[in-house]
């Protein structure tokens, strides 16, 4: 479970102000009893940051932090949660905050399921121009790394929004590739979609490198809100969007939790309980067996065969029910 919003001001409410631990939640206290109460039954209670964006509105903000472009003018990307999002040059908060308040976040609130870092992984580092603190993006990735390490250090883990590979030693798991669930699923040699006549395969390149390296979800994790209302089944609507998790061997993931969700988080768990033995395995093949029909194949000799079809389809005397999947395990 990731925890967010539980700084100043709510989801990228104050950023970069941490404390005071939003007190419209219950404030630190209740955070903590929050994560030691989730321990105890049994779940990792991480934590999303964000040290990318800065807002006006926090009391913390400081024209000095902002990276600045050629002509001096603060640099933005866009409007969330605090209003406009001013770019967070991270060599001035690394030498200003960043570990300190790592430091605070381990002893004071200690989360156990560690932290991921909100567009690490998503957009190129940001440059700063700023000669008292300039900064390039090689240089901005060996902060990230450094960031990266010391969460390792404290909480066991670290991880990131997107699947940029700069930093793929130093992360355990990561929100999303960049491939958005239309994309994904998208028929081959569909000459409807979004006015693109070529067909073409959507193929797991970055599972095949990196499967057995770092957890992630085979497309952005933005799904419907009612993706896993319902058990897998014939006649659910979503179904394709689930077998694509199985033949890429993603991890289910879920926006926001509330008790409504409470019955898809559970539909989730246990579909994702079919095939995640498989989510340490390195992926060593994936194939198209015919139109429809895709193999993937692990290093411990497990494969797993997905029928996007209405027909069914025998793999070596197996059968594969229409729109299912067969796991065989050695």
């Amino acid at each position: 479970i990731c925890t967010d919003g539980w700084q100043d001001g709510g989801y990228g409410g104050r950023t970069p102000s941490t404390w005071p631990i939003c007190p419209e939640a219950g404030g630190e206290a209740e955070l903590v009893k929050f994560i030691r109460a989730g321990e105890k039954l049994g779940y990792l209670i991480g934590a999303h940051i964000d040290y990318t964006d800065a807002y006006t509105c926090s009391k913390d903000f400081t024209p000095d932090m902002v990276c600045r472009g050629p002509t001096g003018k603060m640099e933005t990307n866009g409007v969330w949660g605090g209003g406009l999002g001013h770019n967070i040059c991270l060599n001035y908060a690394w030498h200003k905050w960043i570990p300190q308040e790592l430091e605070r976040i381990k002893k004071e609130i200690n989360f156990s399921g560690g932290i991921d870092y909100d567009v690490f992984g998503a957009v190129d580092p940001y440059r700063c121009c700023d000669p008292r603190h300039p900064l390039n993006g090689k240089d901005g990735l060996k902060y990230q790394r450094k960031i990266l390490k010391i969460s390792r250090d404290h909480y066991g883990m670290a991880g990131q929004e997107c699947g940029d590979d700069e930093n793929i030693r130093y992360v355990d798991f990561l929100n999303y590739t960049y491939t958005g669930y239309e994309d994904a699923l998208r028929t081959e040699s569909d000459p409807t979609y979004h006015g693109i006549t070529l067909g073409y395969t959507y193929v797991p390149f970055f599972e095949l490198v990196y499967h057995d390296v770092v957890i992630s979800t085979s497309f952005r994790g933005h799904v419907p809100p009612d993706f896993f209302n319902n058990p897998i089944s014939v006649n659910d609507k979503y179904k394709r969007h689930k077998l694509k998790l199985v033949e890429f061997c993603g991890r289910p993931f879920i926006y926001g939790v509330n008790e409504k969700k409470i019955p898809a988080i559970k539909n989730a768990y246990e579909f994702f309980k079919t095939y995640r033995d498989l989510m340490p395995e390195e992926m060593t093949r994936h194939s198209k067996l015919a139109d429809g029909v895709f193999k993937t194949e692990f290093g411990n000799g497990a494969y797993v065969v997905v029928n996007y079809n209405d027909a069914e389809y025998v793999y070596e005397g197996k059968k594969v029910a229409p729109q299912d999947y067969l796991i065989v395990r050695k």
